[in-house]
């Protein structure tokens, strides 16, 4: 037999059996595992976050909260559906825990009531999507903040006034929207007493007067087709209905003789929007162009105290849906209306909801929009830093460990190969230029540095994860 013959009987049995042979195969294999585990279980793939907009939280009663649910950047966001759930927490120990549904657009609404004690105290909240925090901490909305961000529109006119009467005009419902019948209201006092039973004339420019027409058809027969005549009630109020025409109109009221007073002014006209119609405890939404859906929200003076979005469906070539209520709460309130569902945007118009006694009055459009008073994406982001260092530990820890049993195994081999070759060493000892235990097999070096190649680029893109 062959020396040669003898060495490769020697390495064959360690070969299929031996330790060296089976850590060259399982280190890497289970490194790997351990980094890919590490940078798919402990950290998130991207970032998903949410804000929290808020009314007053200084008040016994309802609270709403709007909700909005992002995944992306901050230069590129994008709207999160499904559920979240919900826990607020009161410094009398009350806590409130509900699952709220987002829309399309990642956005809810919930109200809730709050409790009486802690007014001046701040509010807990978190917001959790299963495990994952979405948004957490505290906040405190003053009724006076809250209000900082109101915007009124209409109710009594601004323009020229001449003359010893005052004249005041208004819109009964705040704004005119283009082309809907709209309420003006008039009034006429002089030496600060209004005066009643006082004819008065009114003249336009971009609408046209709709009622009262009995008065328009007494107008044109006198030849005043761009006049009309018309008397104050017995409180000194007069009442008329006008439709815009053009996407702007001035009012003109002339009262007195001989001497004339007069006033001149603009009306507030909105070019488009939804229009809200109280009937009883039910309001109904109308909207000009074809809409899905709008949303809806009951506005008092301590903040939305109802928030709903109502399908809307076509009749007679308007979009509609009645809304139904069990009861309203106390007067002052508005309605909120909006094709978009977060109730800020510049459409939103906030309608008086008046009684039959208060419709000789002019009232203005009230919105107030709710504050941001949570953006959880800076602690998100921050927590999948965390993450991203601890991955980056345990996968150094895991590919150091790697690259220690793949040196323990290359020089455990090389060992065994001195002890046993050792004979066969000698015996081609008169062969100076060779020594068949100088070093490990090329192939076994190659196989380790491919090994710890792989190993090395799985961490690496792990790190980019």
């Amino acid at each position: 037999m062959y020396p040669s013959d003898l060495g490769r009987m020697g390495q064959g049995n360690r070969s299929r059996f031996s330790l060296e042979r089976w850590t060259i195969r399982l280190a890497p294999a289970l490194g790997m595992a351990a980094i890919a585990a590490s940078a798919l279980f402990m950290t998130e793939a991207e970032p998903r976050w949410a804000k929290v907009f808020s009314g007053p939280t200084d008040h016994v009663g309802k609270l709403a909260l709007r909700l909005e649910v992002k995944r992306g950047s901050l230069e590129r966001p994008f709207a999160v559906s499904g559920t979240v759930n919900l826990v607020v927490n009161f410094t009398d120990k009350s806590q409130v825990r509900r699952d709220i549904a987002l829309d399309g657009d990642g956005l809810g609404w919930v109200t809730f009531e709050r409790p009486a004690n802690g007014l001046n105290d701040p509010v807990a909240l978190s917001i959790r999507e299963g495990t994952s925090v979405l948004a957490q901490g505290s906040f405190f909305v003053s009724q006076r903040q809250w209000q900082g961000g109101e915007r009124l529109e209409g109710g009594w006119c601004s323009g020229h006034r001449e003359g010893e009467r005052e004249i005041q005009v208004g819109v009964v419902d705040g704004v005119v929207l283009h082309s809907r019948p709209s309420e003006i209201v008039v009034s006429i006092s002089e030496h600060g007493q209004r005066l009643a039973r006082e004819p008065y004339s009114i003249s336009t420019d971009g609408a046209e007067i709709v009622q009262p027409a009995r008065a328009a058809r007494d107008s044109y027969r006198e030849g005043l087709s761009n006049r009309v005549l018309l008397l104050t009630n017995d409180y000194g109020i007069g009442r008329f209905t006008i439709r815009a025409t053009d996407m702007s109109a001035t009012l003109q009221v002339a009262s007195g003789s001989p001497t004339e007073s007069r006033f001149v002014g603009a009306l507030p006209i909105r070019a488009g929007g939804i229009a809200v119609v109280q009937e009883g405890s039910a309001l109904i939404v109308t909207s000009p162009v074809a809409l899905e859906r709008a949303s809806i929200g009951i506005l008092t003076e301590t903040g939305l105290v109802d928030v709903r979005t109502v399908p809307l469906a076509p009749f007679g070539g308007l979009s509609m849906a009645t809304v139904k209520y069990d009861s309203l709460p106390l007067r002052p309130i508005w309605a909120m209306v909006s094709s978009e569902a977060q109730l800020d945007a510049g459409n939103t118009i906030g309608w008086p909801l008046l009684e039959a006694k208060e419709r000789s009055e002019a009232h203005f459009s009230r919105v107030v929009p709710h504050r941001l008073v949570l953006d959880g994406y800076h602690s998100v982001t921050t927590r999948m830093e965390n993450q991203r260092r601890r991955v980056w530990a345990t996968s150094s820890i895991a590919l150091s460990l790697v690259g220690a049993l793949l040196a323990f195994a290359v020089i455990r081999s090389n060992r065994q190969d001195r002890v046993k070759l050792g004979p066969l060493n000698r015996l081609l000892a008169q062969d100076a230029s060779k020594d068949v235990t100088e070093r490990a097999p090329f192939a076994l070096i190659a196989v380790v540095v491919i090994t710890a190649a792989t190993v090395a680029l799985t961490w690496w893109v792990s790190l980019l994860r």
